[in-house]
């Protein structure tokens, strides 16, 4: 009888977490995915160095992200917000696309999600 555990089910693209991890390194590439791990964290947290603090409300650049890929873009939500309030404001007297006001169409897809 076979029993596929998650790690199997989801391929090698799920990332395991651990409540506590260890930071010891037994391996040269365990020591250099561990530090990379590390620096990667850090420089998301505290971009150039600068120490954030309860007013502090800036993203962190792209380029601090290392080998991060980020999965919900909440300024790029927020513009896309905006956008879509706006549009639908303007449009209200003419009708979106020829429509008659109140008319529903389809609504454009958020690309925020990855």
């Amino acid at each position: 009888m076979l029993i596929l555990t998650c790690a199997l089910c989801y391929s090698a693209s799920v990332l395991q977490v651990n409540a506590s991890p260890s930071l010891t390194s037994s391996t040269a590439n365990d020591r250099i995915l561990k530090y990379n791990l590390i620096n990667d964290t850090l420089n998301i947290v505290t971009p150039n160095g600068d120490i954030p603090d309860c007013r502090w409300n800036r993203s962190p650049p792209r380029e601090a992200l290392g080998n991060y890929q980020v999965l919900y873009d909440e300024e790029q939500a927020l513009s896309e917000n905006v956008e879509r309030d706006l549009r639908s404001r303007s449009g209200q007297s003419l009708g979106s696309k020829g429509m008659a006001k109140g008319g529903t169409g389809p609504r454009p897809a958020a690309a925020t999600w990855k």
